[in-house]
């Protein structure tokens, strides 16, 4: 059996897919496969991947139907065998040394549920996007993802299987399937750590025709309502398997920092005025149901002992007017913070 499966999403990509593939086929680490998923396209994506076609590394699987990215990477996860997979989309690139470092990592950290490197912006943008590792207790590490992880960087990583029939999905059912890759992250923080290799590894393309591309011609009030309900999705993800009371209630009002924006990750959606914030808790509290149960956010914060959290109080001071029953006052409370702008 092979190490590592490399899974290709491959959408319209006929243009990029033969420059991805020759990076993959040239990597330094050399016991990994590679399963192509071609989605129903409408250019010659299958036929340009048929090049590697006699390579016996590579195996090129054609979607009849039209999928979506996160049906056809799921396709993908679906057939792995290997004890470590990673996603690399269709017109990304990897440094020849990538699935080595990354693998050299997991094997001297069993903790790691994934690894992953920066990454370098090439295309129609510059520049590098960073994720911090993210360690600690299982809920210690689920509150950071929660709070923290936007940036599309740990969905490139190398992740570990937990065994033969373990199948860890992109979550579905996130209208639009906004940002899903982070609430998978959730997932795979429930599993381990989540490492950073500090280097530039990882070459991301950034093109008009991409997925996330179109959310820049999106209305400001949709990303908003897309972002409320990520955050809505993230966090019932997040409540998953938790049973302790405490940490149950801290993770519901991480979820609740998260949607009023206090993050370290802004990204696309992510309220900045009052009228945003307000916009998109209320909308956020109507796609959850646990959050009646708070009483006060702000005494969660205070004698929490969870560093992250701690952070959250030390930080976020506008978050103080939120203080009265989730279900019943939180738009007094949010009527209370626009009033005092």
């Amino acid at each position: 059996m092979t190490t590592i499966s490399v899974c290709v999403p491959v959408y319209n990509g006929a243009a990029f897919i033969v420059e991805t593939l020759e990076c993959i086929a040239a990597q330094t680490f050399a016991d990994f496969n590679v399963l192509v998923s071609v989605d129903r396209s409408d250019d010659s994506s299958l036929q340009a991947c048929g090049v590697f076609a006699t390579d016996r590394r590579f195996q090129i699987i054609e979607q009849p139907v039209r999928l979506g990215w996160i049906a056809n990477v799921n396709a993908l996860i679906d057939r792995v065998e290997a004890p470590f997979f990673c996603i690399t989309p269709h017109d990304d690139l990897l440094d020849p040394r990538y699935l080595e470092a990354m693998h050299g990592v997991h094997r001297s950290d069993p903790t790691a549920a994934c690894v992953f490197s920066d990454i370098e912006c090439f295309g129609e943008r510059d520049g590098h996007i960073l994720q911090a590792d993210i360690l600690g207790a299982r809920h210690e590490r689920v509150l950071d993802v929660l709070l923290n992880h936007y940036a599309a960087v740990a969905f490139r990583g190398v992740v570990r299987r937990q065994g033969a029939s373990d199948r860890p999905y992109v979550p579905m059912g996130i209208p639009e399937d906004f940002a899903s890759d982070t609430a998978w992250m959730i997932g795979i923080a429930q599993r381990g750590t989540l490492r950073r290799v500090p280097e530039l590894l990882y070459r991301k393309r950034f093109i008009a025709t991409s997925v996330h591309a179109a959310w820049s011609r999106w209305t400001q009030s949709e990303l908003l309502r897309l972002y409320a309900a990520l955050v809505a999705a993230c966090t019932r993800l997040a409540l998953d398997g938790a049973t302790d009371a405490t940490e149950r209630e801290e993770l519901m009002v991480a979820g609740l920092l998260r949607a009023a924006g206090y993050t370290k990750q802004h990204g696309w959606g992510t309220p900045g005025t009052p009228f945003e914030v307000a916009s998109v808790v209320s909308n956020f509290s109507a796609l959850t149901t646990d959050f009646e149960r708070i009483s006060d956010p702000m005494e969660t914060l205070r004698r929490t002992h969870v560093a992250v959290l701690q952070e959250g109080l030390k930080h976020h001071a506008m978050l103080a007017p939120i203080r009265s029953t989730w279900r019943n006052g939180v738009m007094q409370s949010l009527q209370r913070l626009l009033g005092a702008t």
